[in-house]
């Protein structure tokens, strides 16, 4: 017995190997990091002389750049900040993220022959392709924020060569200081960005449609961040409204919001940022709950 599952664990991890090998000679992967990189240039915008500027601008023209470095608020760190600002971020991020994954899982997912020639368990087969999958999305935020990091930093000032004492009390004084909220929201954009994949992967598996997963996740964002800014409107509307904390609660229903989860519940509600990865574990098991049931099922049988 134990022998037998040693060798379903010995199998399952070397398809997750062939998956991750996949992955990573996957051209849609690069592509992937690329746009996702594109997405936080396009986020960011520059006061120069009371006009906002692109980033665009930013990087082609000089004149423009020069101007935009005699300010604090065109810091390094400040511009960093601003990696997710754009106003679609969170609505087209399923796309960008699920993409690779949906290729790898179409080729795969279907193919029980995979259970005879690689002696793979159906336990190790539907774990290998959700885990790649999660895997998969994860690190294109990951690189993709990373890239955009070291890019900002190598081409404008550092908050501290500006000396304002304003920014250094808000921000922190110390570089440890403003690591900490911007690494939080940047695991915070990582996870929420592997669980595009696997959300849309499981669309996959019961529709059998490409385009209805990939773009499914997409409109159901579009329509909660339209719901969401009503939902705010009046939220802020009334000072008693916003000082509930049921109504703040309310907020994380809203699945545009995945983004600043872990703010929500620190700034929003007061608990600790370890609830984040709680929330987002769970919304994993759930997905991946089914996701096994419907590998089960197609391929006939219990484990």
């Amino acid at each position: 017995m134990a022998q037998g599952r040693a060798i379903h664990i010995r199998n399952s991890v070397g398809y997750f190997g062939v998956l991750c090998r996949e992955y990573l000679t996957s051209a849609a992967f690069y592509l992937a990091v690329l746009l996702f990189l594109l997405i936080c240039f396009f986020g960011i915008s520059a006061d120069v002389d009371g006009a906002e500027r692109s980033a665009y601008e930013l990087f082609t023209d000089s004149k423009v750049y020069m101007k935009a470095c005699k300010s604090v608020m065109n810091s390094s760190y400040l511009l960093l900040l601003q990696y997710d600002s754009m106003p679609w971020f969170s609505v087209v991020m399923p796309v960008v993220a699920a993409f690779p994954a949906l290729a790898v899982f179409t080729r795969h997912y279907g193919d029980f022959r995979i259970f005879v020639l690689s002696r793979v368990s159906k336990r190790g087969y539907s774990f290998s392709l959700f885990l790649s999958s999660f895997l998969s999305g994860f690190f294109i935020a990951l690189l993709g924020i990373s890239v955009y990091a070291a890019v900002i930093y190598l081409r404008f000032p550092t908050v501290d060569s500006f000396g304002d004492e304003n920014i250094l009390s808000i921000y922190g004084a110390a570089p440890w200081e403003r690591f900490v909220p911007f690494f939080k929201r940047a695991v915070n954009c990582c996870v929420m960005c592997g669980v595009f994949p696997l959300l849309t992967v499981l669309i996959c598996a019961v529709a059998r449609d490409r385009f209805l997963s990939l773009t499914l996740p997409m409109m159901i964002q579009y329509l909660s961040v339209k719901l969401n800014l009503l939902y705010s409107l009046w939220l802020f509307s009334d000072e008693a409204f916003y000082s509930s904390g049921f109504f703040r609660f309310v907020q994380l229903l809203f699945p545009s919001n995945c983004m600043s989860y872990g703010s929500l519940l620190e700034n929003g509600l007061g608990l600790p940022f370890v609830c984040f990865f709680i929330m987002a574990g769970a919304i994993i098991a759930v997905l991946y709950a089914a996701f096994s049931r419907i590998v089960r099922l197609s391929a006939g049988g219990k484990l």
